[in-house]
């Protein structure tokens, strides 16, 4: 997939704790991940609505966009499968966040501060710097280093779009 068929500018951001504690990702399925046109990371997830009973029947595409993504991380897992055992976010400390600036995946010099058009900070700047972590049942993995601004759409056959921070509980 190579565009994104949700306008996200209506897109409410969802901390992505909250997301966690509403929804689960358990049986569902990584269908694939992309770039947007501005940078953000989009991850396709056919969502299992059997444990997700909140979400209306048949909006069972999920899409999970991080509007703010520093790197991301595939480890392939012992065999093909695409299906999901969880997902979980870990919230950076000051120190974890400091530690980055050592990390030679992201260079510091290739982040040139706030002052042009268009430039990033370092991840280790963002005090809501977060690590999603995406397993299967293989074994597998993706890791997302992302900052805080995440929203997250369903979408039926039809091509309706619901706004998950907008519905409540499991």
């Amino acid at each position: 997939m190579t565009a994104s068929p949700v306008d996200w500018t209506v897109i409410l951001p969802l901390p992505i704790a909250d997301f966690h504690e509403r929804y689960t990702l358990h049986d569902s399925s990584l269908v694939s991940v992309w770039t947007d046109p501005v940078g953000a990371v989009v991850c396709a997830i056919s969502l299992d609505l059997h444990w997700n009973l909140s979400v209306p029947k048949g909006h069972d595409e999920l899409l999970v966009r991080f509007g703010s993504p520093y790197r991301l991380v595939w480890t392939r897992g012992g065999w093909l499968q695409s299906t999901l055992s969880g997902a979980e976010t870990h919230q950076l400390s000051e120190a974890e966040r400091t530690q980055l600036l050592d990390d030679p995946s992201l260079p510091s010099e290739a982040y040139q501060g706030d002052e042009s058009p268009g430039a990033y900070r370092h991840p280790a700047m963002d005090t809501h710097v977060a690590l999603t972590r995406f397993e299967l049942m293989n074994w597998g993995t993706l890791e997302i280093l992302h900052g805080g601004d995440v929203q997250f759409a369903v979408i039926n056959p039809e091509g309706a779009v619901i706004d998950l921070s907008l519905i409540s509980g499991r």
